[in-house]
């Protein structure tokens, strides 16, 4: 009888164990999530596609003549009707041959946090821009300060704003290969101005 209820009561601990858990897990905060294309809104006014996310304060208007894909170098892809990618490596099937693509990412990252990888840095940078590298420049999204950075190669360049705000790092990039690379710096800096950021 005694060994009944040693099981029973080992039985409820269990099962408690169990139960705290998964509500630990469904309640879990956004720290450290980077998003995916599933988390974006996106609805049509007066002809032009608006992207929103209210969880993280972000939105910004998809160029005419593009469209959202799903991709691993951001949250959210666009690319134009055009797109062939440069070859079918994943790490680079958002480098176009033609066509542009534009990526879109948002990480949370808790300023001085172990996982802090550009949060800090991002801020030291914008803060003291005097020790900014040559590839780095300081601009203006959306009224707030972000680091501009150009990674150049033989055959184009891949281009980085990282924007940071309230423990979120907003990337926007764009990379600038191909036939089309001069006009795809036209729409990445039209597309710029789209973007709304919640202070």
């Amino acid at each position: 009888m005694k060994k009944k209820y040693i099981f029973i009561i080992i039985l409820v601990f269990v099962l408690a164990v169990i139960g705290l858990f998964i509500f630990i897990m469904n309640n879990k905060d956004d720290k450290n999530k980077e998003y995916s294309i599933y988390d974006f809104n996106v609805e049509m006014k007066d002809g032009i596609s608006y992207v929103n996310n209210e969880k993280i304060g972000l939105s910004f208007a998809i160029p005419k003549g593009w469209k959202a894909v799903e991709d691993l170098m951001s949250s959210f892809s666009i690319r134009t009707e055009n797109f062939i990618p440069f070859n079918s490596n994943i790490s680079s099937n958002s480098i176009p041959k033609n066509g542009c693509w534009i990526g879109t990412s948002a990480i949370f990252e808790e300023e001085g946090s172990e996982e802090d990888v550009h949060y800090s840095i991002t801020k030291y940078y914008i803060n003291n821009p005097n020790e900014k590298k040559n590839n780095q420049e300081i601009i203006e999204i959306d009224g707030t300060k972000g680091l501009k950075e150009r990674l150049i190669s033989e055959k184009g360049e891949t281009v980085m704003i990282w924007v940071p705000i309230n423990n979120i790092v907003y990337l926007f990039q764009t990379s600038l290969f191909g036939e089309d690379k001069e006009s795809c710096q036209e729409e990445f800096n039209k597309f710029l101005d789209t973007i709304s950021i919640k202070k």
